[in-house]
């Protein structure tokens, strides 16, 4: 569950986003807010941007999530790795700079190992989808591992409808 302050953050940065105060104070019922994670981010970002990659395989899968764990921070992007049977999706969130940097070191960067055990670039994952959001997810369906596995494709289909993707999602 969420506590007050987690609410409280997203409230406010919800509020900062649908405004674009930048930084300004908030006075709300005699409360002065700051948005100053928010102003960051929105100085950072041209528009809050989001990719959906399908991924083939994984063969090291330990390594393989190590790998783009570093990379969701390096970037600053909140990244999540579905997976459902075989599938296997990366949803990403950042700016659309971020979001670039990312596939290119998808595609360049050794991250698997192809059958012969040898290091691999990921040459077999394709875009989904990719583009500006309308809509923030809901922040309890951003996971904080980055990495969710579902057993029944309903409850994947119910998640990406949290995460207000499910209309790019083909499958």
């Amino acid at each position: 569950t969420q506590s007050t302050w987690e609410s409280l953050f997203h409230y406010v940065s919800m509020w900062c986003i649908n405004c674009g105060c930048k930084g300004q104070p908030i006075v709300h019922h005699g409360t002065t807010l700051y948005c100053l994670a928010v102003s960051y981010a929105l100085q950072r970002m041209d528009k809050l941007h989001f990719t959906i990659i399908n991924i083939d395989h994984m063969r090291q899968k330990t390594q393989y999530l190590k790998t783009l764990r570093s990379w969701f921070r390096e970037l600053n992007l909140t990244g999540i790795v579905v997976f459902y049977t075989k599938l296997i999706f990366i949803i990403i969130y950042g700016s659309k700079s971020d979001n670039r940097e990312f596939i290119h070191r998808l595609k360049t960067v050794k991250i698997d190992r192809d059958s012969s055990g040898h290091s691999c670039k990921e040459k077999m994952s394709s875009i989904v989808y990719e583009g500006e959001l309308d809509e923030l997810p809901e922040s309890e369906f951003l996971p904080q591992t980055n990495v969710i596995e579902f057993t029944k494709r309903e409850e994947m289909e119910e998640y990406f409808k949290a995460l207000h993707i499910h209309r790019y999602m083909r499958f």
